[in-house]
């Protein structure tokens, strides 16, 4: 909820924007958080789980506030998007050996 405060800020401060980038810092460390490792785990050992479920629900948090929040609504754009980035140990650990 602190985190989509702060996009709205960026939105109302930038009206007329459609895409936003989400990204985080190029690490090779990840939250160690319990809830974080719980995803790690369930998805077959993938830091990038917790990031794209943060997403998922941060960019539903902001739809659902544009479209029946009134002050959202002055900002509604049917375009808009998260532009969603990852790195180093959000890769595919699969293709890392490619």
């Amino acid at each position: 909820e602190a985190y989509v405060g702060r996009v709205k800020e960026t939105i109302k401060a930038n009206p007329g924007r459609s895409f936003y980038s989400l990204m985080h810092e190029d690490v090779m460390s990840a939250c160690g958080c319990s809830t974080c490792m719980e995803s790690y785990r369930e998805y077959d050992d993938c830091h990038s789980a917790a990031y794209i479920k943060f997403a998922n629900k941060m960019a539903d948090m902001i739809k659902d506030w544009m479209e029946n929040d009134p002050e959202g609504q002055k900002y509604y754009d049917p375009n808009f998007r998260f532009i969603v980035g990852a790195y180093n140990l959000y890769e595919n650990r699969f293709t890392q050996n490619l």
